[in-house]
Order: structure tokens, then C-alpha cells, then sequence
């Protein structure tokens, strides 16, 4: 297996026995909700690109700073922080047309 494509299946954690596929040289995990990554990756000897963007990971894992100095492209997008933002101003906008309807009703 060179290639493992698992993009949005609702993924929410990865098995460490990952780093068995010794040949894998690609893993997309691109929009699923991975809260985190095993470093277990590490053991992913031919690996060449890891896609983690879309996923709930609210900071970069510390094994993905070492595949990337081993030169693996290693794509990670994961805006959970401005997530929460649009929906905390989501909540006041909500709030405030709330507030009018009552006042005007």
C-alpha cells in the first residue's frame, strides 16, 4: 500500500500501528475532526506527504515538525481557533437581531 486516502470520513483518531504501512508513501487525512496525531508517524519510513488540513487539531504536533526536517510535505490547515471566533460572533449577531425583534414586537 504506497497511497492511503481517508479524507472525510469523519476520522476522529489514528491507530499507532499506522507506522506498520512501511511503504506508504502518501496519507491524506484531510477533512476529518483529528484532535491529534499519534508519534507513532515517525515510524512511516517512506512517507513523502501527510495531508492533516481541515481536521480539529488546534496546534501544530510536535511529529509533524520532525517529518517536515526529515523533507516530508506535510499539509496541515486547521483554523479551529478562528472557527470558535466566527461562532462566538455568530452568537452576538444572533443576540442582537433577537433583541430588536423583541424591542420592535
Amino acid at each position: 500500500l504506497q497511497e492511503l486516502v481517508l479524507s472525510k470520513n469523519s476520522i476522529f483518531k489514528i491507530s499507532p500501528n499506522i507506522s506498520k504501512l512501511k511503504k506508504l508513501e502518501v496519507l491524506k487525512l484531510d477533512d476529518n475532526i483529528l484532535t491529534s496525531v499519534p508519534d507513532s508517524l515517525d515510524g512511516l519510513e517512506s512517507i513523502k506527504e501527510i495531508n492533516l488540513s481541515s481536521n480539529k487539531l488546534a496546534k501544530e504536533p510536535k511529529i509533524l515538525k520532525e517529518l517536515k526536517n526529515k523533507k516530508v510535505n506535510v499539509l496541515v490547515n486547521n483554523n479551529t481557533y478562528s472557527n470558535v471566533s466566527n461562532l462566538y460572533v455568530y452568537s452576538i449577531v444572533l443576540v442582537i437581531i433577537i433583541v430588536v425583534l423583541i424591542i420592535y414586537m
